[in-house]
């Protein structure tokens, strides 16, 4: 018969490992559903005027006030792609910034809220399946707070596909110099924020 100090010793032991093997499996939530989580709807890049085309980022499409060569994304059915390469899709049809250029492609600006939005929400449902709590919104304001640091992965350029876990570290609470509120058009009704006045139009 065995001793129960042992079997207590044992119990811990295996809680312990148990715990251990769950931390990083916690810590590269996002990796492993943006590397091999399949997009839901995976997209490709078009022109507006002619969606038979394809198309790649172009700021200055509209200054001539015909956006018949911006480019739009589309869902592309029979295409096999992952979360992170949908994303890098979208990106490479609407860009990493915005843009100067005067008129700017048509409602880039709006396009870009509304997939992140539906990005982030679409990892939250995929969290709440692992049993892990949803990520939290912060409302963007000139100078704002940013409660969570980032604390990098200390990994080497090139060591993953996309570059994550190479960025600099950032401790927890530091102001967000440049930090912007969203537009009010980007709001339903044309609300704003509420911790901070929108910007005036544009």
């Amino acid at each position: 018969m065995q001793s129960p100090l042992l079997v207590r010793y044992a119990v811990a032991a295996l809680t312990a490992v148990a715990l251990m093997l769950s931390m990083p499996a916690h810590a590269e939530v996002c990796w492993d559903y943006t590397d091999f989580e399949p997009a839901k709807v995976p997209l490709k890049c078009v022109r507006m005027g002619n969606p038979a085309l394809a198309c790649s980022w172009n700021p200055t499409c509209n200054v001539d006030n015909d956006p018949s060569d911006c480019c739009m994304a589309v869902p592309d059915p029979g295409a096999s792609q992952t979360i992170g390469a949908m994303h890098v899709a979208w990106h490479d049809c609407l860009g990493n910034v915005g843009t100067s250029a005067n008129p700017p492609p048509p409602n880039r600006g709006l396009r870009w809220f509304a997939f992140h939005r539906q990005f982030e929400s679409d990892f939250n449902v995929y969290r709440e399946t692992l049993g892990l709590d949803k990520i939290d919104s912060l409302e963007w304001c000139p100078g704002m707070n940013m409660p969570y640091g980032h604390f990098g992965a200390g990994l080497l350029p090139g060591t993953h596909p996309l570059g994550c876990g190479t960025g600099i570290n950032r401790p927890n609470n530091r102001p967000c110099d440049g930090c912007e509120a969203f537009r009010r058009c980007l709001y339903l009704n044309g609300a704003g924020p509420a911790a901070c006045p929108a910007p005036k139009w544009p």
